[in-house]
């Protein structure tokens, strides 16, 4: 009797001829007795073997004449694997026969297993870190005006409401006088002067004369412990602690703290004719030039 040669098998004594291995099968080292593949396995047939399915496909069945590719959501990171693995929450994969997940960056998340995509953190929401399954809420009276905010500080404040320091996650009544919006410091109304000496910017009081506190201007801004800060402003003219002190060249108006510019034409301004019929009624002489 002859053996049979590779990619044939005889289970039978006696037999004229040997017979060809199918697909998903194969023989024992003697060549007697057919096998079927086995679950992570597959075959061609002939003198092939049974081979491991690579990483990426798995095979659950027996006799398989091929391996399947794992769908999106679930990898194989080993050879001759029965079933592939789901992303857990917090990872995705977007890919056939992929070898492993990913994680979902910060500013998106999975919420569940077996996901292709992740989502991005809502409105008011955000996410600092990588392979997270859900967003952060912002604190309490904070927004966030973008989707995929990655970080705390990109929570604002809500109009009306302020952060003494841009540490800080409690966000505030916006003080008495002032105007808070898009999560930028107060900025003075018209008619009131912001107090230097209160370090956290949160006092203000009338002007004597309200013309001549023109507030804040938005627009001009300076750094101060890391948080934008808004630059008190006066009128024109007007200078000093609550706007009261007259520039050079001009004087306070008679009964109010408004300051008027001094006439250009010394020869029709009515203070330089007082001054000059003062002094020549008087020794001393009253210098016009001086602030008033």
């Amino acid at each position: 009797c002859k053996s049979c040669p590779a990619g044939q098998f005889q289970d039978r004594p006696s037999q004229p001829r040997c017979l060809f291995v199918g697909p998903g099968n194969a023989t024992n080292a003697q060549r007697t007795v057919l096998l079927a593949c086995n679950p992570g396995e597959y075959s061609v047939g002939g003198d092939a073997g049974c081979e491991d399915c690579d990483k990426g496909r798995y095979q659950p069945g027996v006799a398989a004449t091929d391996c399947i590719d794992c769908d999106p959501g679930f990898f194989a990171d080993k050879r001759a694997t029965k079933t592939c693995s789901a992303c857990l929450p917090g990872q995705f994969s977007d890919t056939r026969r992929a070898l492993a997940c990913r994680l979902c960056p910060a500013g998106y998340v999975a919420s569940s297993a077996e996901l292709v995509v992740c989502t991005a953190c809502p409105f008011d929401t955000y996410q600092d870190k990588d392979g997270q399954s859900g967003c952060v809420a912002c604190p309490p009276r904070s927004v966030v005006a973008v989707r995929a905010a990655v970080s705390l500080a990109q929570c604002v404040c809500q109009d009306g409401y302020w952060r003494r320091n841009v540490n800080d996650t409690l966000c505030e009544d916006c003080p008495p006088h002032a105007v808070c919006v898009g999560g930028r410091q107060p900025v003075t109304q018209t008619g009131y002067w912001l107090v230097p000496w209160r370090a956290d910017g949160s006092r203000r009081i009338p002007c004597l004369a309200p013309s001549s506190c023109l507030g804040a201007d938005p627009a001009a801004t300076q750094s101060h412990n890391n948080v934008t800060e808004t630059t008190e402003r006066c009128a024109p003219l007007s200078s000093g602690p609550l706007c009261a002190a007259c520039d050079l060249g001009s004087f306070r108006r008679s009964g109010s703290y408004e300051c008027i510019a001094c006439n250009s034409n010394q020869a029709t301004s009515t203070l330089f004719v007082a001054c000059r019929a003062h002094s020549r009624t008087s020794p001393a002489t009253m210098p016009c030039s001086r602030r008033w």
